[in-house]
């Protein structure tokens, strides 16, 4: 299961629907890859940018409980 869910946290897009652990909804507006070598790589301390009602918010990719689906949209 913890790998599922890495997996679907690594392959977040535009306009996923989340969770954070935190217990906030939002819609993913903007995910900021970290860079190595001048290529952009991604991993669980990017940092993804939500927005939630009308406040964007700033996460990190590590606290995102859940990705889209019907636990997202509750």
């Amino acid at each position: 299961q913890r790998k599922e869910h890495e997996a679907k946290v690594m392959g977040l897009k535009k306009g996923d629907q989340v969770i954070t652990a935190g217990g906030i909804v939002g819609e993913v507006v903007h995910i900021a890859a970290s860079m190595k070598d001048g290529q952009s790589v991604n991993s669980l301390s990017d940092h993804v940018t939500i927005k939630s009602g009308e406040s964007k918010l700033i996460v990190t990719r590590s606290r995102i409980a859940s990705v889209g689906g019907s636990e997202a949209s509750a």
